[in-house]
């Protein structure tokens, strides 16, 4: 319940205040690694990416194996452009919470952006087993496929990506590109097409 709370408190609009909230969090409680962790995910909106990861480490080391904080940790890192410290942050992460999906979108994130893409794609995979509701996995999963030649099966998760947001008739036209891709005889030809963006018959 306390984390969130603090997430929610973190995405309220009125940046200053948010932060003075927290760091008066810290004035009372300096070793509360709650409020260290609310005041990074609110350093990191702003823009201010070196404190966010100052105040994540300090999250982590007042809060042990909580992989929670080191996600983040190493989502802060990939959007700094440090992409071997993300990388290590979020294996680290994905050890302490194995079935946490987004853990598994920022290091898929990470290995697309190094042109590392069977890395990329299996991590994604793991993704969409944790995550099959979440549209921007189809989207990723698309990029890796392509990213290793899969032609077929890139286009049919971008299809999946833009039926799940309901721009069925961009959908329509990446799965028509993946059936050309497929013999008459493959499977996915039975669950590629217009059909699966709830054409009538």
């Amino acid at each position: 319940l306390k984390r969130i709370q603090t997430r929610i408190r973190a995405e309220e609009k009125e940046m200053p205040r948010i932060v003075a909230y927290f760091e008066n969090w810290l004035k009372r409680q300096p070793n509360e690694g709650e409020a260290y962790f609310g005041l990074a995910l609110a350093q990191r909106r702003m823009g201010a990416l070196d404190r966010a990861v100052d105040s994540l480490k300090q999250a982590a080391s007042l809060s042990a194996g909580d992989g929670e904080i080191l996600r983040e940790l190493g989502n802060t890192y990939f959007l700094k452009g440090s992409f071997p410290d993300a990388r290590r942050y979020l294996e680290d992460a994905g050890r302490l919470i194995p079935r946490d999906g987004m853990t598994y979108v920022c290091l898929g994130l990470v290995h697309f952006e190094q042109s590392e893409p069977q890395p990329s794609l299996l991590a994604f995979l793991r993704a969409k087993e944790l995550l099959p509701d979440y549209p921007e996995v189809y989207y990723h999963l698309g990029r890796a496929y392509g990213g290793v030649g899969q032609l077929g099966l890139a286009y049919q998760n971008f299809g999946q990506y833009y039926k799940a947001i309901g721009d069925n008739r961009i959908a329509i036209s990446h799965f028509q590109k993946a059936l050309a891709y497929y013999d008459e005889k493959s499977p996915e030809r039975r669950t590629t097409g217009p059909r699966t963006c709830g054409a009538s018959s």
